[in-house]
């Protein structure tokens, strides 16, 4: 009987006969699902004295930004474990490049600030057509269009903005440059967008897949983010304490994890080109996940918390 073929093994002799290059080698290897089934929890950063709900990788993916409910950010050199900048905030949700941020909150304003100055400048403030305001939960730049960001709050529109479309005078409403909703959200729900993300190139926005396993019943906000370098994978947070992540086509659990005393990690945030993911939540601290497992994982379990994800 023939070996199946190793793709590591492929890419690996594909790279050596300079068929691949070295970015596309890396890339491949970074998407491979041997990796993401050797995910496992590598080492924890501590600051933070309530819950972390905000996690930002920089475009180099060097840096890792952290925002908690303590209302410090904090900017980490994450592999060494140590902490470079901590100062105080009065938002708690955000996303920056390498040294910019958007951040948001539930006062429906959006803010931008750079490390490099000393000032956050308010932008605006979201409101529907009819001016009334919108908290906000979640907010992410488009990674192929640095004017472009999206903001989701307690209503069921995904709103997208252009900074160069933006006025002056922050107290003026903006019309979004895009407004997105599930076809079945349109008319009369209460729904809300607790977390919303670009893939890799910032094409995918509509509803298309549907992926199960998982629970969402708590009154909190879970994440949910694509991983991979081409957005491979889907990885989302449920309410019974794992992690799960999704092979984006087949729609199939691939990976499920749970750290030490872990008590439901709601923020997810994977490497820009590296198989990491960091994730946070009610522990106060932040866990970095890593291919090191000396096996794959065997799914071990996962039947039988699917099911009872799906009974309670």
């Amino acid at each position: 009987m023939a070996r199946a073929s190793n793709p590591f093994v492929s890419n690996l002799q594909h790279r050596q006969l300079g068929i691949l290059s070295p970015m596309n080698f890396s890339r491949q290897i970074s998407g491979s699902c041997g990796l993401v089934k050797r995910l496992s929890l590598h080492h924890k950063l501590e600051h933070h004295q309530r819950c972390v709900n905000t996690l930002h990788f920089n475009m180099s993916g060097d840096l890792l930004a952290s925002g908690s409910d303590d209302l410090d950010i904090v900017i980490w050199d994450w592999f060494k474990g140590d902490r470079k900048i901590a100062y105080n905030s009065d938002h708690i949700n955000g996303r920056f490049s390498d040294s910019e941020f958007l951040t948001c909150g539930g006062d429906g304003a959006v803010f931008y600030a750079d490390l490099r100055d000393d000032k956050v400048k308010k932008l605006f403030c979201c409101c529907t057509e009819q001016c009334r305001m919108v908290p906000l939960y979640t907010i992410c730049s488009n990674p192929r269009n640095i004017y472009e960001f999206a903001v989701g709050g307690t209503d069921q529109f995904a709103r997208v903005y252009d900074v160069r479309k933006i006025q002056e005078n922050h107290n003026a409403f903006v019309e979004p440059v895009k407004k997105y909703c599930p076809h079945n959200l349109r008319e009369g729900s209460d729904a809300r967008i607790t977390c919303l993300v670009y893939s890799y190139n910032g094409t995918e926005a509509d509803y298309i897949r549907t992926y199960k396993g998982h629970r969402n019943e708590a009154c909190v906000v879970m994440d949910v983010n694509f991983f991979g370098p081409q957005s491979e994978y889907i990885v989302s947070a449920s309410d019974c304490g794992h992690i799960f992540l999704w092979d984006k086509q087949t729609e199939e659990v691939v990976q499920f994890l749970q750290g030490d005393n872990i008590r439901m990690d709601i923020c997810l945030e994977p490497h820009p080109h590296a198989p990491v993911l960091a994730t946070s939540g009610f522990d106060h601290n932040i866990k970095l996940w890593l291919p090191t497992a000396e096996q794959p994982t065997n799914l071990d379990g996962l039947e039988s918390v699917s099911f009872l994800n799906i009974i309670l």
